[in-house]
């Protein structure tokens, strides 16, 4: 009898070490199935992040070459630069080499013009060039005289009074010499110095004196009526 129900037992036994087997093996493959799912995202991942390598380094590419670029367009505009700075500098070397080559009738032309137009600057520039370039020339008187005009205009009274003392001086029997005498006088009396005064009243006297019926004697006159009323 205890044979027979140890026999018995034995196919028990078995069967339930076989149904063990079975669901050892269902828990292998689906642990498998999960290795396999984990691997395929694992995949998945890989390919995702070497898709996203490939594009950052398009982009590195990219901007390296809008960088390359960059620097391209800025040397090209540097040299641009060059360019116009040095078309520039020609310019202005060209502007005053015709400026020496200029014909004494037209400079002297163009520099009366610039003063009738109250460009007293240019007008300056104008005359004091003929008058260092053609020293001995048709117009030199008139430059000289019309200079002192320019600074009177400047209301620079120095320079002024020194130009119309230059045409008495070296132009004695000039056409300007009553209204150099006029504005020599005005120019000293304008420079606010006390020490000048007595030597602007021997010129406005001479012209009363001299010219009695030039319109710088009426003038000569009201000035030394002005001075007789100063404290």
């Amino acid at each position: 009898m205890k044979k027979t129900a140890a026999f018995l037992l034995l196919p028990i036994t078995l069967l339930c070490g076989c149904i063990a087997t079975q669901s050892s093996i269902k828990d292998v493959h689906h642990q498998l199935n999960v290795f396999n799912e984990k691997l395929e995202q694992i995949n998945e991942n890989q390919a995702s992040l070497s898709a996203r390598m490939d594009t950052l380094s398009s982009d590195l590419m990219q901007n390296s070459e809008s960088s390359k670029d960059a620097n391209t367009r800025m040397s090209e505009i540097s040299a641009k630069l060059d360019d116009l700075k040095s078309m520039t500098t020609s310019a202005l070397e060209q502007k005053d080499s015709e400026a020496k080559i200029m014909l004494p009738t037209k400079l002297y032309s163009q520099s009366h013009a610039y003063l009738m137009q109250k460009e007293y600057e240019r007008a300056v520039e104008g005359f004091s060039l003929y008058l260092e370039k053609y020293p001995d020339a048709e117009f030199t008187e008139s430059a000289m005289y019309y200079l002192g005009d320019a600074y009177w205009g400047l209301k620079d009274w120095q320079k002024a009074a020194v130009n119309y003392a230059k045409v008495l001086t070296k132009h004695k029997d000039s056409r300007y010499t009553a209204s150099a005498r006029l504005k020599y006088a005005q120019s000293l009396l304008k420079m606010g110095d006390k020490s000048k005064e007595k030597e602007a009243v021997t010129y406005l006297k001479s012209i009363v004196q001299d010219f009695p019926n030039y319109p710088e004697a009426n003038i000569a006159k009201g000035e030394l009526e002005k001075l007789k009323t100063l404290p």
